[in-house]
């Protein structure tokens, strides 16, 4: 797969209507590619991949404290690799995934002090940079008829790269959990007057979560939580009965960025669908 973006962005700005001029325009180009491969190392039951991707925002003009540093800032680029591996053994009764990713954010924008004529001022540079690295992994097994199980597993090592010092080296408060692990196990009834009747359970366990991780204001985490759900089900050809409950052990947790929320404790749904 190969392909390439062009992206043109022209913002008009706002009519002051006190000095009648227009500000905030300003226009940017783009070229953004991307392409990937697959190769079957066993017909239809091992392959390799690799892609590579870019990404970008715009990032606005701003207004400079001094005259020689420009207010026209850079689009803010993203750009991930990632390899892996995908399996399909015992007539697809087993699928498998495994890949590592690395993704670089570059043009991040942060203010620096300059000193000039015994002055401090505020000034924006795009030198910032922030890099996320980690592994997927996913397991789907059929084993027997009426079975299924799906596991995964993910951890990312996220960290500001080049910032100001405060941050430098540490983990941004939007990269969320590093480790995150879910499962789900269900069953129905085959062959029997009762075909569709079945029952599921699930895990999802989500690992510690810096929220606040700065060297001025100190560090704050989220503790980590496993939450416990299941469903008891009966799926027909044309129609489909569950009820669930989630959170059956009633774990308090929470969440939030520059908020604590708590999140939802036990509780109970029921499903009730029709096909056509």
């Amino acid at each position: 797969m190969l392909s390439v973006r062009v992206d043109h962005f022209k913002n008009n700005g706002e009519r002051n209507l006190n000095t009648r001029k227009v500000e905030g325009d300003f226009s940017q180009t783009l070229v953004s590619p991307k392409f990937g491969a697959v190769y079957q190392l066993w017909d239809k039951r091992v392959s390799v991949f690799g892609n590579y991707m870019n990404g970008f925002t715009y990032v606005a003009p701003v207004t400079q404290e001094l005259a020689e540093y420009s207010g026209n800032m850079k689009p803010q680029r993203a750009n991930q690799a990632e390899i892996g591996v995908k399996t399909q053994l015992f007539n697809d009764k087993l699928q498998f995934t495994a890949s590592y990713y690395s993704i670089l954010v570059n043009n991040m924008s942060r203010t620096i002090d300059v000193k000039k004529d015994d002055q401090s001022y505020n000034i924006v540079i795009q030198d910032g940079e922030q890099r996320s690295k980690g592994v997927e992994l996913e397991l789907v097994a059929n084993l027997f008829k009426g079975f299924n199980a799906v596991l995964g597993y993910s951890y990312n090592d996220s960290k500001f790269e080049n910032s100001n010092a405060d941050v430098l080296g540490r983990r941004p408060s939007s990269s969320g959990p590093a480790q995150v692990f879910n499962a789900w196990l269900s069953y129905a009834l085959q062959d029997t007057k009762w075909k569709g009747l079945g029952v599921g359970l699930g895990v999802n366990h989500i690992g510690d979560q810096k929220t606040v991780d700065n060297a001025v204001t100190g560090v704050f985490t989220f503790p980590s939580y496993t939450l416990l759900n299941s469903t008891l089900f009966y799926d027909t050809p044309k129609y489909r009965l569950a009820f669930k409950v989630n959170n059956i052990l009633n774990e308090k947790y929470y969440a939030g960025q520059g908020v604590i929320v708590m999140q939802m404790p036990r509780n109970f749904s029921a499903e009730v669908a029709f096909k056509f």
